[in-house]
């Protein structure tokens, strides 16, 4: 079957049901099973009821607990845990299609990437280093580094005198890394290109 007439197939299963045949029916007409056809009504994106051709509208009590639910998870999550019940997912179904879903997700991530940005403020001023914040919230320190610029809180640059003194003194680069509040593996990179290790 080419992907025209799967598509011309698929338009025609949409259509039976819309006039009121049951799943069982259609799916004997093209030899696939009831769950097949339900599939392929959901892949096409189907959102009437048979017959009428409008979108079924779940109650707003529903509606706003899926909203509630969705603020702080995806619809798959939710989906995966199976403590959906039938009104509920018909709920999430609805936001799909109308793309209000999309909406809700967006506002999510946002609300995280707030939390986590509020996070990470709380923590660099309480003394916490940088290196330290980037491994605990698995964010990057190049990420931190861009915040810290845009809040004003940007540490001075260290000069590479200051980095050959410390190598010369003897210092780890543990110790060093302590002393300047960088990243360990920063001092190594530092160090290497001044040609100390």
């Amino acid at each position: 079957m080419n992907k025209q007439t799967r598509q011309e197939r698929n338009e025609d299963i949409v259509e039976h049901y819309a006039s009121g045949l049951t799943l069982e029916e259609i799916g004997k007409v093209y030899g696939l099973s009831r769950e097949r056809i339900r599939q392929i009504i959901d892949m096409v994106g189907y959102a009437g009821r048979r017959g009428n051709g409008q979108m079924s509208i779940p109650s707003d009590d529903v509606l706003n607990s899926m909203r509630d639910k969705l603020s702080t998870r995806t619809l798959s999550m939710l989906r995966e845990k199976g403590n959906l019940s039938q009104a509920e997912r018909r709920a999430g179904s609805y936001l799909v299609r109308t793309g209000e879903y999309k909406i809700l997700q967006e506002k999510r991530r946002q609300q995280e990437k707030d939390r986590r940005r509020d996070t990470i403020c709380i923590m660099l001023k309480q003394g916490v280093r940088q290196w330290e914040i980037a491994k605990r919230l698995g964010v990057s320190e190049q990420y931190i580094t861009v915040l810290k610029d845009r809040w004003g809180m940007t540490r001075p640059h260290v000069k590479a005198e200051v980095y050959r003194r410390l190598y010369n003194d003897g210092l780890t680069v543990e110790e060093m890394s302590n002393r300047l509040d960088r990243a360990p593996q920063s001092v190594r990179v530092r160090l290497k290109k001044l040609g100390l290790v």
